[in-house]
């Protein structure tokens, strides 16, 4: 009788202790990501009319800017960002429903909206050949070496070799001429599926920055802007679901298609891993926005989106903003 008694002592302790060490583990847990970045919860997502919008997984992984004293960003007493992509920012570039403009209107910043229409995170060719590719110039890699390295020869090479230019991508090339980066905040990064529908790859195990890949051209052009302009924080914005196009333009799953590489999924998720590794903000618009069951309420055809879609996004992009508004100095 004593021993059984004994016994159930002896496990009531270690039904404690090990209640004990699941409480630490969850502290610590907090802890970490406070420090790491806030891994956005259910609760912290903003919410549309519906709450169709969300899902318990979302992969979002928010930062501040770390840097030191001397690279603090120029104080002028206002938030200035720039988007680059192509469809989610660059449609409708000037109406009140365009989500850059959404953004400025609700927060105050001032956004430059430099987004080329038509455009690919990943080039097409292993170098710029603006006779064969000229479009290439409009990656994100290549733009960035526009205003990180001042060179010119990609955007000047593509536009004399297009006989007829879009007029949105002229007017986001001269808005980017214009822009003194010493004085931008943030730089907020945003590719649809085009990528992956167009079968360019998701990424190169070989080669982070391989600029022919959809995370290896975003990988190599933020490090360029962590190179030269280490004052600007960084937020990725994944795509947001698309519908993959089988040959005869009918819409299946993207699930289901991979067009050589990957599902866009995977393009997600590896885009999620490249952005931790580069310790930048991602804000997650696959799984933690427009999802596949609730696509039909965002999207207006297989990819663009609709103006709920755009206020959706817009409101992920705010909340990622406005979380850490001001950097950390090391």
């Amino acid at each position: 009788m004593k021993d059984k008694k004994r016994l159930i002592q002896i496990a009531a302790h270690i039904g404690f202790f090990v209640f004990i060490i699941a409480i630490i583990l969850i502290f610590v847990s907090k802890i970490l990501n406070f420090i790491n970045g806030n891994v956005i919860s259910n609760d912290d997502i903003p919410k549309d009319n519906s709450d169709s919008a969300l899902v318990s997984e979302p992969m979002d992984y928010i930062l501040p800017l770390v840097t030191t004293k001397e690279n603090l960003p120029v104080d002028d007493g206002k938030t200035t960002v720039v988007c680059f992509g192509n469809a989610p920012f660059a449609d409708d570039r000037d109406s009140n429903t365009n989500i850059c403009n959404l953004v400025a209107k609700e927060t105050g910043a001032t956004v430059y909206n430099c987004s080329i229409p038509g455009s690919y995170m990943a080039a097409q060719e292993v170098t710029f050949m603006a006779d064969v590719q000229p479009m290439d110039a409009f990656s994100f890699y290549w733009l960035t070496t526009r205003f990180c390295m001042d060179n010119e020869i990609p955007i000047e090479g593509a536009l004399a070799n297009m006989e007829d230019p879009d007029p949105d991508l002229l007017k986001a090339v001269k808005l980017l001429e214009s822009i003194d980066f010493e004085k931008v905040d943030v730089i907020a990064i945003m590719y649809d599926g085009s990528d992956y529908l167009a079968g360019r790859g998701d990424n190169d195990d070989e080669n982070f920055t391989n600029p022919q890949r959809f995370t290896g051209s975003m990988a190599a052009g933020i490090e360029l802007i962590q190179t030269y302009l280490p004052h600007i924080r960084i937020i990725v914005m994944s795509p947001t679901y698309a519908y993959a196009l089988q040959e005869d333009g009918t819409t299946i799953s993207s699930y289901l298609e991979d067009y050589g590489f990957s599902h866009l999924s995977t393009y997600v998720a590896k885009q999620a891993d490249a952005a931790y590794n580069l310790s930048v903000s991602f804000v997650d618009n696959f799984f933690g926005g427009v999802y596949e069951k609730v696509a039909p309420d965002y999207l207006k055809d297989h990819i663009h989106l609709n103006e709920e879609g755009r206020k959706l996004v817009a409101e992920k992009l705010i909340y990622a903003l406005e979380l850490f508004p001001e950097p950390v100095v090391e």
